[in-house]
């Protein structure tokens, strides 16, 4: 099957993955990582959902914040960094039909610096 606005049911995360910028915060595979957090949110609003399919509509948009590295001009430490992913998704729950969902991910993350106290927000 295949949906007139949204193209045939697979996750589509190219505009996110082939970004250009730095990923490293979510882990090895960042689009992985975005699609089990939206998967456990649509899950923890409604028991049993299952995200079918995602596609990423439109170009995220990303904030990076960091201080200069000591002794070392031109080189930062990262300090923050947060995300904010426009997406289109599939989604079945338990008893209901079939929904098309659009909406936003957003994920930030403080004391990047600092990992043993590194605090994520989604």
């Amino acid at each position: 099957m295949e949906y007139p606005n949204y193209g045939p049911p697979m996750d589509d995360f190219a505009k996110f993955t082939e970004s250009k910028h730095w990923l490293d915060r979510l882990g090895q595979q960042p689009a992985v990582a975005v699609r089990d957090s939206i998967a456990e949110i649509l899950d923890q609003q409604v028991p049993g959902a299952t995200l079918e399919w995602i596609k990423v509509a439109d170009v995220p948009r990303y904030l990076t914040r960091g201080r200069p590295q000591p002794d070392d001009e031109g080189h930062v430490i990262i300090t923050r960094a947060g995300i904010a992913l426009p997406f289109t998704l599939s989604v079945i729950s338990p008893g209901r039909k079939l929904e098309i969902l659009q909406g936003a991910f957003s994920w930030v993350a403080v004391k990047l610096d600092q990992p043993g106290n590194r605090k994520d927000q989604v």
